[in-house]
């Protein structure tokens, strides 16, 4: 009988692995859990590093030279790494000895045959095009890799989880993949939570948490708190992860800090705000929910899982300044609105969003998948 678990991977995936692993190892103790990362695969191969780059530069050479992509992005999404990868779990992963595989994110195909293979993702390629404010452009990936190779990454799947309904509702209706073989298993957080126990609302302190400033959509929340300081002169703004020029009255920018330090702001925030334009999950808005803030964000990808409407914060159309300012001046006006929000949003995530019910989640429709002889007593 099957003993092992094939967990393959590559790099952290924004710390979701770290979490991922430590979840196998509690909900599967009946198995062996082998974790296996591509990126360390390329790094003590170096022969295979060279081979790996000079393919990235023959797809997508053209585009590189003229400076429109950068060649490091790229290593994994080659129709040639592709073939590596597959050849290489088809020769390790035996399935006399592995109950199946699962792999994050959809960069590489990990199926082996014969043996059940999981996916978990928080996005799929052709979900770009359904943000109101998506850049075409902006797809890295070569028009192969989108009409080809991701479909049938999806294909051989014996199940699909998916960090968010959006990116699950993109697999279902841009894919045809089975709505059955799709399931939505959230993520938790990535800090350690100490949440206060009386946070003084009325004190009007607003924070912004994101290294991308414009598509967190940074841009609208500094016009919205411009506008909004005539009629509350002692709000302050927050901006921490990165450091946009702003000229800007209680404005403080704090740039990148270690993500332990990242709770403190947390804790002393009264308001989130990101309305961000592009968000395949969203682990930091759970992350302000956890401290019990209210939140102001976009009604954009995995967004409105985790902010609802009028009951932990309110979601704005991308882009609208307008309905930012008024939803600011809104939560602003009414601290004991805002305590609300953030005791509803605090209940939420903890009833939805923590590692240990995506771990049970994900447990559940493994063993519900795989056949009896492949299961552990």
């Amino acid at each position: 009988m099957p003993q092992k678990i094939a967990f393959l991977k590559i790099r952290d995936f924004s710390f979701i692995n770290p979490n991922l692993i430590a979840q196998f190892k509690r909900v599967f103790p009946e198995y062996s859990l082998e974790v296996f990362d591509f990126k360390d695969w390329l790094k003590y191969n170096p022969h295979l590093y060279l081979l790996a780059m000079a393919a990235v530069y023959k797809e997508y050479g053209r585009d590189i030279l003229a400076g429109h992509k950068q060649p490091n992005p790229h290593l994994f999404v080659t129709r040639w790494i592709g073939k590596q990868i597959k050849k290489l779990v088809q020769q390790r992963f035996n399935p006399r000895e592995y109950a199946f595989t699962f792999q994050t994110q959809t960069n590489f195909d990990a199926s082996v045959a014969g043996m059940p293979h999981f996916i978990y993702t928080d996005h799929t390629l052709r979900a770009n095009w359904r943000y109101k404010l998506f850049d075409p452009s902006r797809i890295q990936y070569s028009a192969e890799w989108r009409s080809a190779i991701e479909p049938e990454i999806y294909r051989n799947a014996s199940k699909i989880f998916f960090a968010s309904n959006f990116a699950r509702t993109s697999a279902i209706e841009d894919y045809d993949y089975p709505a059955e073989k799709a399931e939505c298993v959230y993520t938790g957080i990535n800090v350690k939570i100490d949440p206060p126990t009386n946070k003084a609302y009325a004190a009007k302190r607003i924070l912004f948490v994101g290294v991308e400033w414009e598509r967190k959509g940074g841009p609208e929340v500094a016009e919205a708190f411009k506008r909004i300081q005539a009629k509350h002169p002692d709000a302050t703004l927050t901006i921490v992860g990165c450091s946009p020029e702003l000229d800007l009255p209680n404005c403080q920018v704090i740039g990148r800090v270690p993500r332990e330090q990242v709770v403190q702001y947390f804790r002393e925030a009264t308001i989130f705000c990101m309305p961000s334009r592009i968000e395949p999950a969203g682990i930091a808005f759970t992350e302000a929910a956890m401290y019990k803030l209210p939140i102001i964000s976009a009604n954009s990808g995995g967004l409105p899982d985790r902010v609802l409407h009028g009951q932990t914060g309110y979601l704005i159309e991308p882009g609208d300044v307008d309905g930012l300012t008024n939803y600011l001046s809104d939560l602003l006006d009414h601290p004991e609105r805002c305590r609300e929000f953030g005791e509803a949003g605090y209940q939420l995530a903890h009833r939805e969003f923590t590692w240990d019910r995506v771990g049970d989640r994900i447990r559940a429709a493994i063993l519900s998948t795989i056949q009896p002889t492949q299961r552990m007593a």
